[in-house]
């Protein structure tokens, strides 16, 4: 849930970023933003754009504080573009999710982007190639808006780059759905025009979008995680007071209550489910792979898990998952000792030995079991031991790339009869996949350890709902979406369990 939440407002907060400004914009012009989580206000935005020396500067800042059950914690993200004529020269960001921010420096040239990213005392150096698809820079991306305004387009589309989503270039399709409608705001009313937007990488995350005469947002409002999440224009003073109200709650609101309880749901090794989505449809669900089967009979999907691993319908192109990343920094000194300290004597060990002994490390070394961590890299986990499910998984999936077993994370649900005061209900959660004897082996640092045994990996009361090999922000947001847009919508009846 933690991980979803966090991108989704990565997304909003630079969606706001695509405000136009007229050609005589002022050398400095200043945009803010409240930010309501389901009408409680949760945060801020403020968008900066400034001219010297020919540069145009692009400043981005999210402020967000929120509630996971009794943990506040505060998110803060910073970007900033620089340009001259349409071209890129350097970029900036900063995310500050978990105890040790991450920063990035951007450096563009004719041909690569020198990307330097920076956590703690790990440095990361990288040259990466320009991307081959034509975009535009975020200053001519406002000109190109403000050119189809002008023109009465009633539809368009704008590709760019968002160094807080990656290198890969982002394309959000405009579409007008009415003319002069009026939006009050704590700068007075002003007259918009309305439009829904869409991005590339997550199509089914649609935003309504109202537009001034010179092209800037002044609302956009987002249905996902089951509530509406709105930016409205406001002054400076009204957004940096949105925070004072008390964080709002957004964990124990997306717990699903299935039709009846689980009787010893960590020894279940076959069950069968009804999933339903209110106001949508059963093909939003997509979950055949891994251990699970399903079929759709009307509005219904009947979904089977056993907690047998299954080959995969096709051959996975296993270096994707072996490589280090940012969230997998397998390269990590402190990564390759503790790697050390699971398996000091593995020579005659199998691949699923290694995998089995590296879950019981981190389910042992991950010694503070919290949610006060928003989001946090394995190289961050390795030093802190504490979060939740998310700091288990990465930890134990970039153990296992450093093992050299292919990872990746899954996210999904598990049932639990107790968490956060609620009793009897499917948490969102997420674990690792190991790829061993070319099948997808489930492994919970978080919940499953000892007491599983090297033949039960995971119980089936974990439905998988999306996977990602953590390798670029994008790759994330895309198995994102597909949950987000079911969350608070999904209904779990319990048929059958088998142990």
């Amino acid at each position: 849930m933690k991980k979803i939440l966090v991108l989704f407002l990565l997304l909003v907060a630079s969606t706001a970023s695509l405000s136009a400004q007229s050609s005589a914009a002022p050398e400095v012009e200043e945009l803010w933003y409240v930010v309501e989580l389901s009408d409680a206000k949760a945060g801020w935005v403020m968008i900066r754009s400034s001219r010297e020396g020919g540069e145009l500067t692009t400043e981005n800042t999210m402020h967000m504080e929120i509630r996971r059950g009794p943990a506040q914690m505060t998110l803060t993200t910073e970007s900033r573009f620089v340009e001259k004529e349409g071209q890129p020269l350097r970029a900036w960001t900063s995310q500050a999710l978990g105890q040790m921010p991450v920063e990035a420096t951007w450096e563009f040239g004719p041909e690569v982007v020198k990307v330097r990213t920076l956590q703690g005392e790990s440095v990361r150096e990288q040259e990466l190639p320009m991307p081959e698809t034509a975009w535009l820079t975020p200053g001519a991306a406002e000109d190109r808006i403000r050119e189809m305004l002008d023109k009465g387009a009633e539809e368009f589309s704008i590709t760019t780059v968002d160094p807080q989503l990656g290198l890969q270039p982002v394309t959000t399709n405009w579409n007008l759905l009415e003319r002069d409608d009026e939006i009050e705001t704590a700068a007075g009313n002003i007259i918009t025009t309305r439009w829904r937007q869409s991005q590339s990488y997550a199509p089914q995350i649609e935003m309504i979008v109202n537009i001034d005469e010179e092209g800037r947002i002044v609302r956009s409002v987002t249905p996902v995680l089951g509530m509406n999440t709105t930016l409205t224009l406001s002054t400076r003073e009204e957004a940096l007071l949105a925070t004072s109200e008390g964080a709002p709650e957004l964990l124990i609101q997306t717990f699903v209550r299935p039709d009846k309880p689980i009787e010893k749901p960590r020894k279940v090794r076959r069950a069968i489910y009804r999933l339903t989505v209110d106001g949508g449809s059963p093909e939003d669900l997509d979950v055949n792979f891994g251990r699970q089967t399903s079929e759709i009979a009307g509005q219904t999907l009947r979904l089977m898990i056993t907690n047998e691993p299954k080959a995969p319908d096709s051959p996975e192109n296993g270096a994707r998952y072996l490589r280090s990343t940012l969230f997998l920094p397998h390269d990590n000194p402190l990564i390759r000792k503790l790697l050390a300290d699971a398996l000091p004597e593995s020579g005659g060990a199998g691949p699923q030995e290694k995998a089995v002994a590296l879950r019981d490390f981190v389910a042992a070394y991950v010694t503070e079991k919290d949610l006060d961590t928003v989001l946090a890299t394995a190289a961050e986990v390795a030093e802190s031991r504490s979060g939740d499910c998310t700091e288990h998984a990465v930890l134990l999936s970039t153990l296992l790339r450093a093992a050299g077993i292919p990872a990746r994370v899954v996210t999904g649900l598990v049932y639990v009869q107790q968490f956060a005061g609620a009793s009897d209900i499917f948490g969102y959660h997420m674990w690792s996949q190991a790829l061993i004897g070319g099948r997808w082996v489930d492994l919970d640092a978080a919940l499953g350890s000892a007491e599983s045994g090297k033949d039960y990996f995971v119980d089936a009361t974990h439905i998988a709902l999306g996977t990602s090999a953590l390798d670029d922000e994008q790759s994330i947001l895309k198995e994102v979406a597909k949950i987000a847009t079911v969350m608070g919508r999904l209904k779990i009846d319990v048929v059958e369990v088998d142990y």
